[in-house]
C-alpha cells in the first residue's frame, strides 16, 4: 500500500493505493477513515487498483475548522474527484458507505463521465428515524455542545458496539478504540459534527440527483442495518434506474467491514457485469 495526498479547496487529503487492475474508488462513511474497508479491498486487490480516500475531516486528511471548509457533499465530491485526478485517471468504478455513498451517488449523478460502475453500501440517501443519541446531537446550540464535549468513550463505544454495528462480536475492543480515536481530536469533532449537520443531516438535497445516476449501481445492505433500515435499500433499488439490491442478513449498518467476504464477492460480481436477482445471504 502507497500513501499519497492530493490537494483541493486548499486542503490535503490522504488516500492509499493498493493492487493492479481496473481503479475502484472507495468512499468511507462518517466517523470512519479508509480502514472501513479493508476487508474487501484485501480480497479485490489482486483484481482492481483500490483507492483508499480520507475525506477532509476525517483519517489522516486535513480538518480545517468549520468556518473555513464546507464540510458538504459537493465538497467531498470534490475530493474524491481530486484523488483520481491526482493519479491521472479519467473513469473509475466507484464504491461508497453511508455518508460516502451518498458521495459517490452524487459523484456519479453530477460527473456521470467520471465513474464506470457503482456501489453503494447502507446508504445515507433519505431521512431516516433519529435514534435518541443523534437527536441529542442534533439539537440547535446545544447538540453541538453535547457532541464536542460530552460524547466521550462510553456513548461512543456504545454507539459503535449497539447502533452499527450488529452486536454479534465482530466489531473488537482494538476496532472500537481506534474509531474512538480518530473521533476524540477537537478538530475531527468539529469537522465530524460539521458534516453530520451539513452532509448526513440534510439529506433531502440529495433525492433530485438520484434519478439522474444512469450507471449500473449494486445497492449493498445489513439486512438488519439499525441506523438506515433495509427498506430504505429498497426504496433506493427500486428509486435507481438500473440496480440490483443485495442483503447481507446479519449484518448491521457496517455490512462491508461485517461479512467483507461476502461484500466483496458481490462487488466483484457487479464490477464484472454480473447483475442478477436480489439475494439474501
Amino acid at each position: 500500500m502507497e500513501r499519497r495526498q492530493a490537494r483541493v479547496d486548499g486542503v490535503g487529503v490522504q488516500y492509499a493505493t493498493v493492487g493492479q487492475g481496473p481503479p475502484l474508488l472507495l468512499i468511507h462513511g462518517w466517523i470512519n477513515d479508509h480502514t472501513v474497508w479493508r476487508g474487501v479491498w484485501e480480497r479485490l486487490a489482486g483484481e482492481y487498483q483500490c483507492l483508499l480516500v480520507d475525506l477532509p475531516g476525517f483519517g489522516a486528511s486535513d480538518k480545517p475548522a468549520p468556518d473555513a471548509y464546507p464540510y458538504d457533499v459537493h465538497a467531498f465530491v470534490r475530493a474524491a474527484l481530486a484523488v483520481l485526478d491526482a493519479e491521472g485517471i479519467d473513469r473509475a468504478h466507484v464504491g461508497g458507505h453511508s455518508m460516502g455513498g451518498v458521495v459517490a451517488l452524487v459523484l456519479a449523478a453530477t460527473q456521470p463521465e467520471r465513474v464506470e460502475r457503482l456501489v453503494l453500501a447502507d446508504a445515507a440517501a433519505y431521512p431516516t428515524p433519529f435514534t435518541f443519541k443523534s437527536a441529542l446531537a442534533k439539537l440547535p446550540v446545544l447538540g453541538g455542545f453535547i457532541f464536542k464535549y460530552l460524547y466521550r468513550r462510553a456513548a461512543v463505544s456504545d454507539f459503535f458496539c449497539n447502533e452499527a454495528y450488529s452486536g454479534h462480536g465482530t466489531l473488537d475492543a482494538g476496532t472500537v478504540a481506534y474509531l474512538y480515536d480518530l473521533l476524540d481530536p477537537m478538530p475531527a469533532r468539529r469537522a465530524a459534527y460539521a458534516s453530520l449537520m451539513r452532509t448526513v443531516t440534510p439529506v433531502e438535497a440529495v433525492q433530485p440527483h438520484i434519478p439522474q445516476v444512469q450507471h449500473k449501481t449494486l445497492v449493498l445492505w445489513g439486512g438488519d442495518d439499525r441506523l438506515i433500515p433495509v427498506a430504505y435499500g429498497q426504496r433506493l433499488a427500486r428509486d435507481l434506474s438500473h440496480a440490483d439490491l443485495k442483503i447481507i442478513e446479519g449484518a448491521c449498518h457496517v455490512c462491508i467491514e461485517e461479512f467483507p467476504e461476502i461484500a466483496a464477492g458481490h462487488i466483484r460480481e457487479h464490477l464484472a457485469g454480473a447483475l442478477g436477482r436480489t439475494v439474501a445471504v
